[in-house]
């Protein structure tokens, strides 16, 4: 009886535990985002972000444009032009399948869009450990 007590009172703790993890979590990215983020305008950002590479054969550029209000995405560099319209693959010019459009698409929207991205629907902020 005192081990199955000892067993119960250890289940409560760790839940307990886990909950308070979880919501500091949760505080931290809200935080986070009212720092980043205090009028909440990423769900309406239009912007075009520029990269310049220096490589070996070359240097690359590549552009990226953005549209949150609309959900539309464009990528671009060289003879290649690539997006997306919310979920849906367009290619101007080029080719990619639509599956690399949307790694590439949802690679940058989170690197761009951290800490909001982290409020997207199915997105764990907290993974407890086993």
């Amino acid at each position: 009886m005192k081990i199955n007590v000892l067993l119960l009172l250890s289940l409560i703790m760790n839940q307990q535990v886990a909950i308070s993890q979880s919501l500091i979590a949760t505080d931290v990215v809200d935080k986070s985002i009212a720092y980043h983020d205090p009028e909440g305008l990423w769900n309406t950002f239009t912007g075009t972000l520029h990269l310049a590479e220096e490589r070996e054969e070359g240097d690359r550029y590549t552009k990226f444009s953005i549209d949150n209000s609309n959900g539309k995405w464009v990528f671009e560099r060289d003879q290649t032009k690539h997006g997306m319209l919310l979920d849906s693959c367009f290619t101007v010019s080029g080719e990619a399948e639509c599956e690399r459009i949307e790694t590439i698409r949802n690679y940058y929207l989170y690197l761009w869009g951290l800490p909001m991205k982290l409020k997207d629907k199915g997105t764990p902020i907290f993974q407890g450990q086993n």
